[in-house]
């Protein structure tokens, strides 16, 4: 209350990531691939305290970080390109025991989606126009560590988290040699969501 928290520890983390990254031989294919496990030691953890919109962070005592994430480019002519990435991550705490004694060991950490899908679409013309055309899909995320209610609430885990949604941008533009504009509607269908938690 009132000043830093004199306990809070630097994170540690140790990871391991290996990947492939290629093309075909005509070029109309390229893709890369990536998995990684990272476990990170006294993770820096923000919360709220109630009644106060100031953020405080405090140390989970380990979490394990896991996932993959492949993106996939397909050019078949000079004036089309479409462009597809997908990630999965499971992020969990290892360790994480709270100030009440609840140890939170196997839950999520929140905020992090475990599927997310993106495509884009993008033609082109020789004089330099361009229409772009991108929709990205997230999971649902948990909300807080706990993954659902406090013990002895009478709330709903749904209203611990926070719902996926897919978003689709627009842009109409040109490019000319020394200079480029656009014109772009993002959230093109009034999408409700929440970009961060």
């Amino acid at each position: 209350v009132g000043g830093f928290n004199p306990d809070l520890e630097p994170e540690r983390m140790r990871s391991f990531e290996v990947g492939l990254k290629g093309f075909s031989a005509s070029g109309v294919v390229a893709y890369d691939l990536a998995g990684y496990v990272m476990t990170i030691r006294d993770m820096l953890i923000p919360f709220q305290v109630a009644g106060s919109e100031e953020i405080f962070y405090r140390n989970a005592g380990q979490t394990r970080n896991m996932g993959f994430e492949t993106h996939l480019r397909w050019t078949p002519v000079k004036a089309f390109r479409a462009d597809v990435s997908y990630s999965h991550q499971r992020f969990t705490f290892r360790d994480y025991q709270l100030e009440s004694g609840e140890q939170l060991s196997g839950n999520r950490v929140p905020g992090v989606p475990p599927h997310r899908l993106s495509i884009g679409l993008i033609l082109s013309h020789p004089v330099g126009a361009f229409a772009e055309v991108h929709v990205q899909a997230t999971d649902d995320v948990f909300a807080n560590d706990l993954n659902g209610p406090p013990v002895g609430s009478s709330k709903s885990e749904r209203d611990f988290v926070n719902d996926g949604a897919v978003v689709t941008d627009f842009r109409l533009g040109l490019r000319r040699s020394y200079v480029a504009g656009y014109l772009g509607i993002n959230n093109v269908f009034d999408t409700r969501y929440n970009s961060s938690i």
